[in-house]
């Protein structure tokens, strides 16, 4: 093999590696990106919750509550928002199971997102009355498609199981 190939060669197999790590860089930069962005996401929205439910369960007013959780909740950015009291019982469960995508599985495989669960403290006066959690839906970040109809638990209906997830 002549030197002129060889340094063809030299040339084009190190704009390969090089390209391929540029690649593997921005995919986990990504990947990075979206966890912090669903991580913030649901935290907000856990956080702004807390805070918007704590009069209305000082004052015992359900329908509130639930007029506010579906508020929430209807915007469709969420796999999941629960209400749970401090002695375990739920008494608000939303939750949206979408699995249609218009991203290819093997795109999904190689993010690998992992969706976080965050929770916030609902206050009446001094007292923890409950917890909400929140779980950003997936499809969210990555273009996911598929409205499917959610599920839900509401307080009057007296069911005290836990929230689906």
């Amino acid at each position: 093999m002549t030197l002129y190939r060889q340094l063809i060669l030299s040339i084009f197999v190190l704009f390969i590696v090089t390209f391929l790590g540029t690649a593997a860089i921005s995919t986990n930069n990504l990947r990075q990106f979206l966890d912090n962005q669903l991580d913030a996401h649901a935290q907000d929205t856990a956080t702004s919750l807390g805070l918007s439910l704590s009069k209305p369960m000082q004052n015992d007013d359900f329908p509130v509550v639930a007029s506010m959780v579906d508020a929430i909740f209807d915007r469709g950015y969420y796999q999941s928002i629960s209400l749970t009291t401090t002695d375990g019982n739920t008494l608000i469960a939303r939750s949206n199971s979408a699995s249609h995508s218009d991203v290819p599985e093997w795109f999904r495989d190689l993010i690998n997102l992992q969706v976080p669960a965050a929770e916030a403290l609902v206050m009446t006066g001094w007292k923890q009355a409950a917890t909400v959690e929140v779980i950003s839906r997936l499809s969210f970040n990555i273009g996911f498609s598929g409205n499917t109809p959610a599920t839900e638990t509401p307080a009057q209906s007296g069911n005290t199981g836990r929230c689906d997830l």
